[in-house]
């Protein structure tokens, strides 16, 4: 059964919420079968967790010519983790994020970037599928595998936090 569940990245960050892997002050009258989580993702149940769209985002910060860093938010994110608390580095992750859906506050700025830089119509998903995942501490890690963009893959490993 998928659950949705919450992975920060600092270059690659998708924000996945789970009710497993969540902690925040807890509040009351949640919903059934929803519950707060606790900040060591050893207490997550093994399982495959899915993104949950209305609560995920990546975002990227890239050089503004050397002078400045510009964010941008990626807001159509889709993907899973399979995730087993007792062998955490055996753990997977795929995501694709829509190139279209990618937002500035600059008006049209946007959508210059998704048709002249990002080539949306042709390549309409970034993807990343991880090879390997290390766990340093019971809160973060380093996720390794493909990430490919325009249809060329390259190595890529991100930090990620377990929230």
């Amino acid at each position: 059964m998928a659950k949705a569940f919450h992975l920060a990245a600092i270059s690659f960050v998708a924000a996945l919420s789970s009710a497993g892997l969540a902690k925040a002050a807890c509040p009351t009258g949640l919903p059934p079968g929803v519950t707060c989580g606790a900040p060591d993702a050893k207490l997550a149940p093994a399982g495959t967790y899915k993104i949950d769209p209305k609560h995920a985002a990546v975002v990227a910060r890239v050089s503004h010519i050397g002078y400045s860093r510009s964010v941008f938010r990626f807001g159509d994110v889709a993907g899973q983790i399979t995730w087993d608390p007792a062998a955490p580095n055996a753990s997977k992750l795929s995501a694709t994020v829509s190139t279209a859906s990618i937002e500035t506050p600059v008006a049209g700025f946007a959508e210059e970037l998704s048709q002249k830089y990002l080539k949306s119509p042709a390549f309409p998903q970034a993807s990343f599928a991880s090879a390997s995942f290390h766990q340093s501490d019971p809160t973060h890690g380093q996720v390794s595998g493909a990430f490919t963009l325009m249809g060329v893959s390259h190595p890529q490993t991100f930090k990620v936090e377990l929230v």
